[in-house]
């Protein structure tokens, strides 16, 4: 695991308060069969059809009493029933953590690369701003390839840029931020695709901001250089994209040939 993920990964944990129940746990003698007893009780309470809330307050509760396995259970039990929300795989995170030192061996890094990565902000989530009406006129006026098309790069984007510190939520200062539940729908192709194609330069591509700026980091007052340069496969994915755009005459003509370039330039 890179530093920077274990750094955000720590982040996480300290905003969730699981480094602390990991702290508790590892820190002090329990009485296990006494506690397994009152997990038995939990359990039987526990709705079969239970959210995703109530399988993190449950494991949380274990890993609070040292029945580290059971903490593991419900949280991929969380994660199941809501793979966005990033407090199940984090407190996975953590559990694989506190594996070494309680010898429970409660996590696996094979399980936890099997999860699909969370990059949702840990705090307030931006809220939904784009009505029905709007994402509707938004779509007529681009095409609806163009909104679809548009959901490998809000793939990308969230991958690369929906870190906690970055444009993953409204407490981050970004200069743009992205929603990042219900991303499957169309309403939510149109918020993101109208948050970010203010970046894009239909009539250049690759003066695009949304390429220029990332791909200097620091030389732009970006924190990070996301994109390694024109032969990062991010940067030909959104230089395509973008130039697509470039191809709208007619709504039924959209994404057609001819009118755009299908190569990103070499350096």
């Amino acid at each position: 695991m890179s530093r920077k993920r274990q750094i955000l990964i720590a982040m996480a944990l300290g905003t969730l308060g699981i480094l602390g129940l990991i702290a508790v746990a590892t820190g002090q003698p329990r009485d296990l069969d006494a506690a397994r007893k009152q997990y038995e009780i939990r359990l039987k309470q526990l709705a079969p059809d239970a959210d995703a809330d109530a399988h993190i307050a449950l494991a949380k509760w274990c890993l609070r009493e040292g029945l580290d396995p059971e903490a593991k259970s419900h949280a991929l039990a969380a994660h199941k029933a809501n793979p966005e929300d990033v407090r199940a795989k984090y407190l996975i995170y953590a559990l694989s953590a506190a594996a070494p030192a309680t010898g429970t061996g409660a996590g696996t890094g094979t399980e936890l690369d099997t999860l699909p990565e969370a990059v949702m902000n840990l705090g307030e989530k931006k809220p939904v701003t784009i009505t029905n009406e709007e994402a509707r006129a938004l779509t007529n006026e681009e095409g609806v390839e163009a909104i679809r098309g548009f959901r490998e790069v809000q793939r990308i984007l969230a991958s690369r840029c929906g870190d906690i510190k970055c444009h993953g939520g409204i407490g981050s200062g970004a200069k743009w931020l992205l929603a990042l539940q219900g991303t499957t729908t169309d309403r939510m192709l149109a918020e993101n695709f109208r948050t970010v194609s203010r970046y894009f330069n239909r009539d250049n591509p690759e003066k695009s901001p949304l390429l220029t700026i990332p791909m200097k980091g620091e030389g732009s007052n970006h924190p990070e250089q996301i994109i390694r340069g024109k032969t990062d496969p991010v940067y030909s994915t959104l230089f395509t994209y973008i130039g697509k755009l470039l191809k709208v005459t007619q709504k039924d003509d959209f994404w057609g040939s001819g009118k755009a370039p299908s190569t990103p330039p070499q350096p």
